[in-house]
């Protein structure tokens, strides 16, 4: 009876098969495949760096009220302290009621904190707030538009151009689903954003007209309740719309273990708001969707039976890679490996090809190719008779010339 030796040896990947194969992120990956309102739309699982939907994202539309996230983490960034008391100037709200704009409702005079200001920017989208800080922080609304521009280029938001830090209408003001998504994974970034957008009502101080303060309902939360549309793992976000806009919202969700960033951009129909619709899908179709270790690297896959003279040796084989991907529960997966099961042994050692694919239920989603070293013959004996097998053979190729 032979013996079994089990030997490791050290394989090295010569060839990816597929360009690119290694990215998570790649065009034969699933994504969710929804009919939306929207003509925008952008979803991307932080977590794992997938896009799990992509529609015209990368083009440009305008972003409404979803322009505030930028001036409410520049607010945030530069008021340290949120019990500020800034004073309502006419240049603050001038102009906000003729353009029908989202707001508080302050008045010349009015006192409001820098925490009723921030809240008011992200709960209500109220313009008058925004116009409050952007006005005291840098002097002018010019002056801090001019800085939201500086820092949407330090963001590698390439493909945004703000006017207003409100978002009402300007044909030059204009960003993309995909940039609005780099904002919002910035912003989330900062605790007290995340707290404030997660907040479903506040209630500010005391105004001359609001006489026990002014409670705000987040238009986020609201949307989806008011509807009755499900919104399964959100965090919170921001709504927008004009005229021109139509229906945006950005949203923050966990849901499975993935950080969700949602974008929905230039929504339109019967819907109360088509937007909250939209997303409730998103993030309903997502609770049936998962991340999947498909194959670890440097997990045996195959082992190969090599035949010396007096005995047999296996050689393992273990994957080069991991492969992951974020799918639908119902996609089954398997694992091929095309490699011979055993070979003979030779006087020199010698290399091997074979592939390993990773597939589901329609297509491949990684393929790669590998190569294993065969050892030699070891047994002087078996080499001696190795090798005038060889010379036989390299005789009997002469002489039938």
């Amino acid at each position: 009876m032979k013996r079994t030796a089990l030997i490791l040896l050290t394989i090295v990947t010569t060839l990816i098969i597929s360009a690119g194969s290694f990215t998570m992120a790649k065009a034969d990956d699933y994504q969710l495949e929804l009919e939306l309102f929207s003509n925008y739309a952008y979803v991307y699982d932080l977590t794992h760096d997938v896009i799990l939907l992509d529609k015209n994202s990368q083009e440009r539309m305008y972003p409404a009220s979803l322009t505030k996230m930028m001036a409410e983490i520049i607010a945030l960034e530069n008021y340290p302290d949120w019990d500020q008391q800034i004073t309502i100037t006419w240049d603050m709200i001038r102009g906000l009621w003729e353009a029908d704009a989202s707001r508080v409702g302050y008045a010349v005079g009015d006192k409001a904190s820098v925490r009723d200001l921030l809240y008011g920017v992200m709960l209500p989208s109220a313009a008058d707030s925004v116009h409050a800080l952007g006005i005291t922080l840098d002097g002018s609304i010019e002056a801090f538009v001019n800085r939201m521009n500086s820092k949407a280029k330090e963001l590698g938001m390439n493909n945004t151009h703000f006017v207003t830090p409100s978002g009402l209408h300007d044909d030059n003001h204009y960003s993309t689903c995909r940039d609005m998504a780099l904002l919002l994974e910035y912003c989330i970034q900062n605790e007290d954003f995340v707290n404030i957008i997660k907040t479903q009502n506040y209630t500010t101080q005391p105004t001359w007209y609001y006489k026990y303060g002014y409670t705000m309902t987040n238009t986020v939360w609201s949307g989806f309740t008011r509807n009755g549309y499900p919104s399964i793992g959100l965090v919170g976000g921001k709504t927008g719309y004009t005229d021109d806009a139509l229906y945006c919202l950005a949203v923050y969700a966990k849901i499975n273990d993935m950080e969700l960033i949602i974008i929905t951009a230039h929504s339109d129909s019967d819907l109360d708001n088509p937007a909250h619709k939209d997303v409730s899908d998103i993030l309903t179709a997502l609770t049936h969707w998962q991340y999947r270790e498909l194959i670890i690297k440097d997990t045996l896959q195959k082992t190969i039976t090599v035949h010396h003279q007096y005995e047999d040796q296996e050689v393992i084989i273990l994957s080069e890679k991991s492969v992951a991907r974020v799918l639908p529960e119902e996609v089954n997966t398997r694992i091929t490996v095309d490699f011979p099961n055993e070979v003979d042994s030779q006087l020199e050692e010698y290399e091997v090809t074979g592939t390993i694919t990773v597939s589901s239920d329609d297509r491949i989603l990684e393929q790669w190719e590998q190569k294993v070293t065969i050892p030699a013959e070891p047994n002087f004996f078996g080499r001696a008779i190795k090798y005038l097998k060889n010379l036989y053979h390299k005789l009997m190729e002469y002489i039938n010339k």
